[in-house]
């Protein structure tokens, strides 16, 4: 790759809300485009079913009709990422009812839970409004019965005492069975595993957490 041209933008005037919480909306292209002058469209579709998902709701964001003509020398991987004349990315996200567009996660970190498709974000974002908690990663890590189970990795507020019981109370009382954790370690923000830039990478931290399991950590 040696050049590549911005399919999303934000406006100057747009308020910051737009700025830190959305990617932007698809740029226009002008008569280079799409009938309606747009560079490229977004769609969200269910990851399991393929199927577009309502307004709003968060799937997997496929992008049409510019894209890239494939990965170089990688002919299975640019069929399972290029289907039906979209681009199926891995990314999370949802489209607002104002066109821009929010990417909430990567496809990969989802898991199945007793037949049931779990998207950690919920999870974390219910829990991080939460006092106490100062950061948390919800992962998926295997389990005999359920397929996968989620585990409820917590780093906890200075000062606070927050228990493994008072996390899996809470989200019993505000999400559906299956997207309970069945585990929950509370860590040091030291333990977490980052890259350089200190982004978490989860398939270190599912890992770490599966260790800890079983060792009876959590």
């Amino acid at each position: 790759m040696t050049a590549i041209g911005a399919m999303t933008l934000t406006l100057p005037e747009d308020p910051l809300h737009r700025h830190a919480g959305t990617v932007g909306r698809p740029k226009t292209a002008g008569p280079a485009g799409l009938p309606d002058g747009a560079l490229v469209t977004y769609k969200v579709i269910d990851p399991l079913t393929g199927e577009d998902v309502p307004p709003g709701a968060e799937g997997e964001v496929s992008r049409g009709p510019t894209h890239m003509r494939g990965f170089w020398k990688k002919p299975e991987e640019t069929a399972k990422a290029l289907r039906d004349g979209w681009v199926h990315s891995g990314d999370l996200g949802r489209v607002r009812d104002d066109g821009y567009l929010e990417v909430t996660g990567r496809t990969k970190e989802l898991y199945k839970s007793g037949g049931e498709l779990v998207m950690p974000k919920e999870i974390e974002d219910l829990l991080t409004g939460h006092p106490a908690i100062s950061q948390v990663y919800l992962v998926g890590v295997p389990d005999e019965r359920w397929g996968d189970a989620g585990c409820a990795c917590v780093v906890r507020a200075p000062g606070t005492d927050l228990t493994a019981a008072e996390v899996i109370a809470l989200c019993k009382e505000r999400l559906a069975r299956f997207k309970v954790p069945k585990h929950v370690l509370i860590l040091d923000a030291a333990e977490l595993p980052t890259t350089p830039t200190g982004k978490v990478q989860k398939f270190r931290l599912a890992q770490y957490a599966q260790k800890r399991i079983e060792d009876g950590g959590a």
